[in-house]
């Protein structure tokens, strides 16, 4: 599909630096509107499309970390369909959790994260000069839960260290998406 961004640059040539591209979607070819299209909650509410709401969940309201709030999703079944669409309640909602993502707290997490990345590094230098496909996403899904897991559950799956970083539950998974 590379042609794509070749008719949208025509677009532009033709149309301008700001086209509608589909009926919820602009193309925007000027690095000046930045500022204008991304503004912060100063300057005016912006309120999210529902449709990319159903994607998050409100996870402050579950737990006390955003880890915990996983464990809690899976364990009391609950739904990562509720999302946040107003602006004054997002904000609520991320003021709860935004303590766990400061500078600090992702620092502190290092020591958790490190050695997997080692891991993961030394399982992909396996497959240099190998003519064989890695599925990179499978690779990032494995360090993914083998961090998570160890975190949370003080369990180590072992993930990164299978053959192709397969995990068992993954492909069925992938067939109920």
């Amino acid at each position: 599909m590379p042609e794509y961004a070749f008719k949208i640059k025509e677009l532009h040539k033709r149309y301008g630096p700001i086209i509608r591209i589909s009926p919820g979607e602009l193309h925007i070819d000027d690095c000046d509107f930045y500022d204008e299209l991304y503004t912060g909650p100063s300057v005016r509410k912006s309120d999210r499309y529902a449709w990319t709401a159903k994607a998050f969940a409100p996870l402050a309201l579950f737990a006390s970390s955003p880890i915990r709030a996983l464990v809690y999703v899976v364990q009391y079944k609950l739904s990562f369909t509720k999302g946040t669409v107003e602006d004054d309640l997002h904000r609520i909602r991320r003021a709860a959790v935004s303590n766990h993502f400061s500078r600090l707290a992702v620092t502190r997490l290092e020591k958790y994260v490190q050695p997997y990345l080692t891991e993961i590094i030394v399982q992909l230098k396996k497959y240099k000069g190998k003519q064989q496909p890695l599925l990179i996403g499978d690779a990032f899904g494995a360090l993914t839960n083998d961090i998570i897991h160890d975190y949370c559950l003080a369990r180590y799956l072992n993930q990164l260290e299978n053959k192709g970083f397969q995990a068992s539950w993954r492909k069925p998974l992938r067939g109920m998406a």
